[in-house]
């Protein structure tokens, strides 16, 4: 997600290891730009003690599972819990189910189904959304709608000159 984001690309990447960051701007109802620092942190737990790092103040994260690996979908609790312990405490939170693009042809029993994410993100607060980041698919719209929730939750008091949301983070896997 990370790199069809910011680069507009997707291939077979290695994992992240530790992290990866970019500056990219956001544009928000036609008219009005932010500039994001993103970072991109493992989902391995060999990297658990980097990311509490890169999680810290963080204004909005985006954390990641695969719609096609239940396991993934069950392991997210480890960094929701993360970014509420680490992050600023009107974090924007977007829970984000990657692989949309793999869900045609399979069992219903084999894919995390959006219902059952929407009932866990509902008492956190967070938003959930379904992308594909070998298609492109909802890309752009993960973080239009992390910007817009973290203005709602009053991020423009924390935003720095010119628009830009000082070490705006992703956490999680799957990117």
């Amino acid at each position: 997600m990370f790199n069809r984001y910011v680069y507009d690309e997707f291939g077979k990447t290695a994992m992240t290891i530790g992290a990866y960051f970019a500056m990219k701007q956001c544009k928000i109802g036609g008219n009005k730009v932010y500039n994001l620092a993103i970072w991109d942190t493992a989902g391995e737990e060999k990297f658990d003690s980097l990311t509490n790092f890169y999680c810290r103040n963080a204004r909005a994260a985006l954390v990641c599972y695969d719609i096609t690996n239940r396991a993934s979908f069950t392991g997210i609790q480890k960094w929701v819990d993360k970014v509420k312990q680490e992050a600023d405490p009107n974090c924007a939170m977007l829970i984000v189910g990657n692989k949309l693009d793999l869900v045609e042809g399979r069992s219903k029993s084999e894919l995390v189904e959006l219902s059952e994410v929407q009932k866990y993100a509902e008492p956190l607060g967070a938003k959930v959304i379904e992308v594909s980041a070998k298609t492109g698919h909802n890309i752009s719209k993960i973080f239009e709608q992390v910007v817009e929730t973290a203005l709602q939750r009053g991020g423009t008091s924390k935003m720095n000159a010119g628009g830009s949301f000082p070490e705006s983070k992703k956490s999680g896997c799957c990117s």
